[in-house]
Formats: structure tokens, C-alpha cells, sequence
């Protein structure tokens, strides 16, 4: 059966993102985010996450560690957000 499906990630990358998470990969990786930019879904710009990480780093980065060692996805992960968005200056209905 599994031939049926393309192959999208090797073997070595597979192994590599099995790895565990290291403490200084979130914080380099936020480094990599564009600053000064709208604001995320959850109402804060990537400023705060940078400012605050040593208060807050590691429970994101524990969050995905967990949900990488036991194969199931953060439920809340799993949410969509969509804005509406009126093409008028009073909009009246949907």
C-alpha cells in the first residue's frame, strides 16, 4: 500500500525530525520570523514572543516535544481561524 503514496520526506530528514527537540532550536527559529509584522492569530506580534522567551520559551517547545514523542497533535493546534472580511464601507449582512 504504501507504494501507492509519493514519498515527500526521506529517510535521513524522517530520522531527523523524529529527533528530540533541543532547548535552543524555538528561540532560533523565532529569530527567523519577520519583525515588526501584523499580528498572529493569538493577538501577539513575534516581538513579545522574543522579549518574553525566557519566561515562556520552553512551554511551547514542550508542547510540540510531547506531541512529537507520543504521535498525537495539541488539540488546540488543530483549530482554524478565518476573518471576514466586508468589500463595503457598512456592511449589512453576510
Amino acid at each position: 500500500m504504501d507504494q501507492l503514496f509519493p514519498g515527500f520526506v526521506d529517510e535521513a530528514a524522517n530520522r531527523s525530525l523524529m529527533e528530540e527537540i533541543l532547548e535552543e532550536e524555538p528561540k532560533e527559529v523565532l529569530h527567523t520570523f519577520q519583525k515588526d509584522n501584523s499580528l498572529g492569530p493569538d493577538g501577539w506580534p513575534i516581538e513579545f514572543f522574543l522579549e518574553m522567551y525566557d519566561l515562556i520559551g520552553l512551554d511551547p517547545m514542550c508542547v510540540v516535544e510531547e506531541s512529537r514523542s507520543e504521535g498525537t497533535m495539541y488539540a488546540p493546534f488543530n483549530s482554524m481561524f478565518i476573518a471576514l472580511i466586508p468589500k463595503t464601507d457598512d456592511p449589512q449582512s453576510l
